[in-house]
């Protein structure tokens, strides 16, 4: 495991970070060159170059089967929700095995989710979200030299439609095992709608964007 304050320090090097999201405006997502790439759950997928995957729900694991060898770091809490619920009885192990079982030989940065239980876990970073894609947010903010990183963000807080090419290339990353009931299951309830439940209404979805918009010293353009 790595610390979240050596996880700062690795980001604090980089320069121009792309992230990316599950949005459609992810489609938009170039080829030029950053110093970081950065993947929302399972749409870490379109990136040429997977650096880090985040993630605060178990499901964000499917579809990354064949991928997760790449990745330099990922992003999981303590206790990751399951079926869109925080459950005590399912912690980060679980998404180790499960990484490490594919080829991962990265790093793995542990945060904590406050909630309604109201959890706090020393030595970790404890902090609230309203979608995965506002986590990395956090840690940016830690950044001794934040104002100096440029961040190029695809497809989270600009539209309330998906990416289809993430559901596809799920698909095709998959790798069949015990888990298939859960991965299906996932999939049924992700891509039977036309969008996100956390960003199925414009409310939602300006949330989205004001979460991110709190952290005033990161440069960050929306795609």
């Amino acid at each position: 495991m790595e610390s979240y304050e050596n996880f700062i320090g690795y980001l604090n090097t980089k320069k121009n970070i792309c992230i990316v999201g599950k949005g459609s405006t992810s489609e938009n997502y170039d080829n030029k060159e950053y110093d970081l790439y950065i993947g929302i759950k399972q749409a870490i997928l379109l990136l040429k170059q997977k650096d880090i995957l985040v993630m605060n729900d178990y499901e964000g694991l499917y579809g990354c089967e064949t991928i997760f060898k790449e990745l330099k770091y990922i992003l999981c809490p303590y206790y990751p929700h399951i079926n869109q619920v925080f459950n005590t009885e399912l912690n980060y192990n679980a998404i180790v095995y499960y990484a490490n079982k594919y080829g991962f030989k990265g790093k793995f940065v542990i945060y904590n989710l406050i909630d309604k239980h109201n959890i706090i876990i020393p030595k970790l970073l404890n902090l609230t979200s309203f979608t995965s894609g506002d986590i990395i947010f956090n840690f940016l903010n830690l950044c001794p030299d934040k104002i100096n990183i440029n961040i190029n963000l695809y497809g989270i807080g600009t539209t309330n439609k998906d990416n289809p090419q993430i559901f596809e290339l799920m698909l095709r990353n998959h790798t069949k095992n015990n888990n298939n009931t859960l991965y299906i299951n996932y999939l049924i309830r992700r891509y039977t709608k036309k969008t996100g439940n956390n960003t199925d209404t414009r409310v939602k979805l300006n949330h989205v964007k004001s979460k991110i918009e709190i952290f005033k010293d990161l440069k960050v353009k929306f795609n």
